[in-house]
């Protein structure tokens, strides 16, 4: 169970508890509606007090399918360029370059005789959510093998997914390829550039 919403007030109750309270609107009010409908049904059947446990993390919202959308538009563009004087070069191969080039990572170590098998359960476990979630092999010492783990595009939030997309139309120019200019594709639904510090924010900092 869980709704975006936004922190209103906290209280403090006559036997020294907090009471905190998020207000939720759009299309998260019907959700954040559900979750306490379920929960007063739980403490009206309950015959003590029901408890939650509450996890809370800042919303950082996802790139739109707009994106996705216009970033495989251009591969596939790039990949027929490029095959015709570099031989034959997939969409999907140049996709995983440039989530390699591009992306963050995780650094993780593993003995030697699992690196495979974690490399393995990786992109095993998150293969619904697309091919770009990737592994290398950094280094193999003696005992243990250094391993970098690379999220997939379907987890950028929407700056990430501004510069991953920028990175990709500047080689399509290189190219020849007709593109979006920056402000064009920064006024796509669901990315958008990183914001940059005014000269006053500097001098302040």
């Amino acid at each position: 169970m869980k709704f975006v919403g936004e922190y209103k007030e906290h209280l403090f109750t006559s036997d020294g508890a907090v009471a905190v309270t998020f207000t939720a609107n759009g299309e998260e009010k019907g959700k954040a509606r559900q979750i306490a409908e379920e929960m007063r049904t739980s403490l009206q059947d309950a015959k003590e007090a029901v408890k939650y446990e509450i996890s809370i993390k800042k919303y950082s919202p996802k790139r739109s399918v707009n994106a996705n959308d216009y970033c495989w538009k251009l591969l596939s563009e790039l990949a027929k360029k490029l095959s015709k004087t570099k031989g034959e070069i997939t969409k999907e191969a140049l996709y995983k370059q440039y989530i390699l080039d591009f992306g963050s990572y995780d650094e993780v170590w593993a003995k030697n005789e699992v690196a495979d098998s974690v490399i393995h359960n990786w992109q095993c476990k998150n293969k619904k959510d697309g091919i770009g979630w990737l592994a290398e092999k950094i280094t193999v010492g003696e005992k243990v093998t250094t391993i970098w783990l690379y999220p997939g595009s379907s987890s950028f939030d929407i700056h990430t997914m501004f510069e991953f997309t920028l990175a990709i139309v500047n080689d399509c120019k290189l190219e020849g390829i007709e593109t979006r200019t920056p402000n064009e594709i920064a006024q796509m639904e669901g990315i958008r550039p990183p914001r940059t510090r005014s000269m006053d924010e500097k001098q302040k900092k």
